[in-house]
């Protein structure tokens, strides 16, 4: 688009018509360039929400492989980031039924693992701990649950078929609620999605309103009793498998906190400007509201519970849910006759020979 310029001189003032073209084409190329700069700025922010967006993502769709962030959200203060972690096995009953569920929580003084071995209609359930639990309450005084999840792996000869997986991530249940359900009241739960149980599956936290993204004391101790977590809690259900039957349970949860008083750190994090630097680059210097960050990135998000289609190990190929939702893996594994496109939100059923 042309823009015309018209130009008025004083009486007197007589300059040559050389020079004002000069200056008209110097006043253009300077306004050319601004907006420019304005266009490089605008995509250059846009690149860093999108990058901020697919690692939040990321994290929360494969917590065991991808990096935590910060989210930014209700601090003025330095917050610091850790990772709780646990890896045991259990046993399935006679009747081949196993239940485990994560409480989303480090878990200092009440356990966040919960597994139920006890048969399809038992209601006893058994208690495990992080192993670092007492080492990130030392250091933190409250904190907020990133990202966190529950793997199960199921040992398996050959020659012997494998049982059923559920699989699903239940909001507002608490400790009590979840300690008086049987196996059989679980599989019931409108979140548990079904699938076949070669190669194991997952579970995730997810958020459930805008609570889940405050600080909280029990986030580090533990939620007892009645005390309702404020983000969803993974459960994975096994059937059907031989009696007998080894499960290789691995726990996860990436937290955000505020750090402890007593900690060395504390002290740094008013005068120090390193220390005062963790609390920028977060999720929240990119979306004004928890709100619009989170209509952002759900439609990223792949369903909280999978079990798994491929004979690959998950979390190599789960870096990145953008390109690929957690769960689709292609099947390599001879015994399957075919499989099914991945497809997000669906759970791949597998025919077996």
């Amino acid at each position: 688009m042309s823009t015309q310029l018209v130009v008025s001189l004083p009486k007197g003032n007589k300059k040559k018509k050389s020079e004002v073209t000069s200056a008209v084409n110097v006043t253009g190329a300077a306004n050319k360039k601004k907006n420019k700069n304005k266009k490089n700025n605008k995509k250059k922010n846009k690149n860093k929400t999108s990058s901020a967006v697919n690692d939040y993502v990321s994290t929360l769709a494969n917590p065991w492989e991808s990096a935590p962030l910060r989210l930014g959200w209700g601090t003025l203060v330095a917050t610091d980031l850790y990772t709780a972690y646990a890896r045991f096995s259990l046993t399935t009953n006679s009747d081949g039924t196993f239940a485990i569920a994560l409480v989303p929580t480090v878990g200092s003084t009440t356990a966040p693992i919960y597994y139920n071995t006890s048969g399809l209609a038992g209601v006893t359930w058994t208690t495990a701990s992080f192993a670092n639990a007492a080492a990130i309450a030392s250091a933190a005084s409250e904190g907020r649950v990133v990202s966190g999840g529950i793997k199960v792996y199921p040992l398996i000869p050959a020659t012997v078929s494998p049982g059923i997986l559920y699989t699903g991530s239940v909001p507002s249940i608490n400790n009590t609620n979840l300690t008086s359900s049987s196996i059989a009241t679980i599989v019931g739960y409108p979140e548990m999605r079904i699938g076949y149980g070669a190669t194991g599956g997952s579970s995730v936290i997810h958020p459930v309103d805008v609570t889940s993204y405050a600080f909280s004391p029990y986030t580090i101790t533990g939620y007892a009793g009645a005390l309702l977590p404020n983000t969803s809690t993974p459960l994975i259900v096994g059937t059907n498998f031989a009696m007998n039957s080894t499960i290789y349970v691995e726990a996860t949860i990436n937290i955000e906190t505020i750090i402890a008083a007593n900690s060395s750190i504390n002290s740094q994090a008013i005068t120090n400007p390193e220390v005062r630097q963790q609390t920028n680059d977060t999720l929240s210097d990119y979306f004004p509201s928890i709100e619009s960050m989170w209509k952002k990135i759900s439609a990223y998000l792949p369903d909280a519970g999978q079990v798994y289609t491929g004979a690959t190990v998950a979390g190599a190929a789960m870096a990145s849910p953008m390109g690929r939702a957690v769960g689709n893996l292609l099947l390599n594994n001879a015994r399957r006759r075919y499989f099914m496109p991945p497809q997000q939100n669906r759970m791949v059923i597998q025919e077996m020979d």
